[in-house]
């Protein structure tokens, strides 16, 4: 198999995963338009930092049809990678002891969210994670086309 090949199949892997892992939070932000509001009350508002990247660490309680949760789910995508200066922004917004609007999902009520929906850098970096696999597993033909007739080794 030469080694074209491998790149165009080692690129459609990464997107396949990378689209597969995507599926499950793409569909409950999307769910989460119909989700049933209610009010939250936060109990821990925090950051919290894995190697270089930060997010917002905002538990929350609620009660539904008499029944009691605890949750810390703010979004189901997009504050993974944010600067630490935004995850605080986002902690300061919702101080411990302070009530806040949520969402909760009809079927499984222990699923809820602070923030529902698909965001616009949501559907951005899945939008530039293809063209960064696209572009890597082309890059031949890419090439050739900005300088035709070039070969890899070309001088």
């Amino acid at each position: 198999m030469d080694t074209e090949l491998q790149l165009k199949l080692l690129m459609s892997g990464l997107w396949l995963f990378m689209a597969y892992k995507s599926y499950k939070p793409f569909s409950l932000n999307q769910k989460s338009y119909g989700w049933v509001k209610s009010t939250g009350l936060i109990t821990t508002s925090s950051i919290d930092r894995m190697g270089n990247t930060y997010h917002p660490k905002i538990i929350y309680k609620y009660t539904h049809q008499g029944k009691g949760y605890i949750n810390d789910i703010y979004t189901y995508l997009g504050v993974g990678h944010i600067t630490k200066s935004k995850a605080i922004e986002i902690s300061e917004k919702y101080p411990e002891g302070s009530e806040t609007e949520i969402f909760i999902d009809p079927v499984d009520h222990e699923n809820s969210v602070i923030v529902r929906g698909i965001h616009w850098y949501q559907y951005f970096s899945f939008a530039l994670l293809t063209l960064f696999c696209v572009s890597v597993a082309y890059m031949g033909p890419i090439l050739n086309f900005i300088w035709p007739g070039c070969e890899p080794n070309c001088k």
